[in-house]
């Protein structure tokens, strides 16, 4: 009995030597990192402040979040004197973790600002992969605001308008004409779910793990274990016809409130622009266009450059198509360059 007692007490000792051998690899070589993310009980999905990055996938990127929990540079709430401040709001498109901050069109937009308004320009990512308006709107309103910025550049597609963010997060009402905030949402299964394995997230292997068994419920192993060399099947849509009873779905209501408390800030001059990164359904058209919001539609720039040869969101190293590439960054800052520079700051 004694020598087998040993023998477990030896091989446990071994196995977690091998697991704290295996942590500080995953952290030095910088293979697998711990999450970025944290579950709010108020905002929902957070960023950890100084979180390291590092994403191998369609493309390349390492970084960190900065101490103030979003990407870039870090500045801090107070802005400074002759300070032109801009937030970039959004989804994976805005976020960017395919590419290095120095390729991110957030810089690149900042260095083109800086040359010609004689300010100190701060451009600020505050994108995360996967919200839908309703994340955008709670980013807007209850984290970019924090920083005072002088412009919104609010990135809308059809997903952002019609689909939900599968993360637990803030949702709204409408009464009256007011938009009320709900956070209902700390006490659904799924949040509570997640906070009580938080602490999964914050080791490397944990978060390896954690990883693996989403992929493992999405039906997806196969992506999980090659990673950068999981190719997406194809799939084809097929040919049907719309709905002719649903005339709009099921978030029209609290978008169109969310939409109209964009255009209040327009009142005194442009604070919030929309920029419109595909297209999504018609009957969204006038309510934006009635609404006092600027809308840059980025879609037909793109469809332009990919008919004159430029590919934007195609990665030759992976070989995979998907977020905007070194070369789309260019182009999105060129774009929203040429709109802001005739702007008055």
């Amino acid at each position: 009995m004694k020598k087998l007692i040993t023998s477990i007490l030896k091989y446990s000792a071994a196995f977690v030597t091998a697991l704290l051998v295996l942590e500080i690899f995953f952290r030095l070589s910088e293979v697998f990192l711990p999450s970025i993310v944290y579950d709010d009980p108020r905002l929902g999905l957070l960023r950890k402040p100084n979180a390291q990055i590092f994403t191998i996938n369609e493309g390349f990127g390492m970084g960190s979040v900065n101490e103030f929990g979003y990407l870039g540079p870090g500045y801090p709430k107070n802005k400074g004197d002759n300070t032109l401040r801009i937030a970039l709001i959004g989804a994976s498109m805005v976020q960017g973790l395919e590419l290095f901050d120095r390729n991110h069109f957030r810089k690149l937009l900042e260095d083109k600002l800086s040359e010609i308004t004689g300010k100190k320009v701060e451009v600020m990512n505050f994108g995360r992969g996967g919200i839908d308006l309703r994340g955008i709107y709670t980013t807007y309103k209850y984290i970019a605001a924090e920083y005072d910025p002088d412009i919104n550049l609010i990135f809308t597609g059809d997903a952002s308008f019609v689909a939900k963010d599968d993360k637990p997060g803030p949702d709204y009402r409408v009464s009256g004409d007011s938009l009320l905030i709900d956070y209902s949402f700390a006490e659904s299964s799924q949040f509570k779910q997640r906070t009580k394995f938080k602490f999964l997230r914050l080791t490397s292997i944990g978060n390896l793990l954690k990883r693996g068994y989403e992929f493992y419920q999405l039906g997806s192993p196969a992506q999980f274990i090659l990673g950068s060399l999981y190719k997406k099947p194809v799939i084809i849509p097929q040919n049907t016809a719309p709905d002719p009873v649903k005339s709009k779905d099921a978030f029209f209501e609290i978008n169109k409130a969310i939409v109209n408390d964009f255009g209040k800030e327009n009142k005194n001059g442009t604070k919030n622009i929309i920029i419109m990164t595909d297209r999504y359904p018609d009957y969204y058209d006038e309510l934006i266009s009635s609404s006092n919001i600027p809308v840059l539609n980025l879609e037909k720039e793109f469809e332009r450059r990919k008919k004159a040869g430029e590919n934007l969101d195609f990665w030759k190293g992976s070989n995979m198509q998907g977020h905007w590439n070194h070369h789309g960054h260019e182009a999105v800052a060129e774009f929203l360059f040429d709109y802001l520079k005739s702007l008055k700051f």
